[in-house]
């Protein structure tokens, strides 16, 4: 029975002990009806990863509200706004900070969910 291998793996960090930061950012559909409230919630996550640097293993989990179904394009756009901060196609020195960082885009049908709940997903 083999093991997938994971970003962990591929990193070779130990997601127990490694990871020194864990930040969490919960985008609601308010926040959504506003594209430059989320640019400046992901500018202040992004900061942060800046400043801890790219040699300590970070996480940062981002839930986004999808609760609502007439809100799917907005939902779209601010996935891809995520994706463009934290994993552009053309990806520079301006992304190097992120080379041990994990970003992970959870959503779900609750409008909010508890830090706990982010870190148990």
């Amino acid at each position: 029975h083999s093991k997938v291998a994971s970003w962990w793996d591929e990193k070779i960090i130990d997601a127990n002990n490694d990871v020194t930061l864990t930040l969490t950012l919960q985008i609601t559909s308010s926040h959504m009806n506003e594209k430059t409230v989320v640019q400046n919630l992901l500018a202040v996550c992004d900061s942060n990863l800046f400043m801890w640097g790219g040699r300590q293993p970070s996480v940062l989990l981002i839930h986004v509200d999808s609760s609502k179904d007439e809100d799917m394009d907005l939902f779209t756009d601010t996935v891809q706004m995520i994706k463009d901060t934290f994993a552009p196609n053309d990806a520079t020195s301006s992304t190097a900070h992120l080379k041990n960082s994990l970003v992970a885009i959870i959503d779900s049908s609750e409008a909010t969910v508890s830090r706990k709940g982010l870190l148990n997903m």
